[in-house]
């Protein structure tokens, strides 16, 4: 899920957490 992947790509790196968050913003 998106909610789980947001969480591992914090755990990770955080740009990852903005680009991730980036595309949800895109594809609510």
């Amino acid at each position: 899920t998106a909610a789980a992947g947001t969480e591992l790509a914090g755990a990770s790196s955080p740009a990852t957490v903005i680009i991730v968050t980036g595309e949800r913003t895109l594809q609510p």
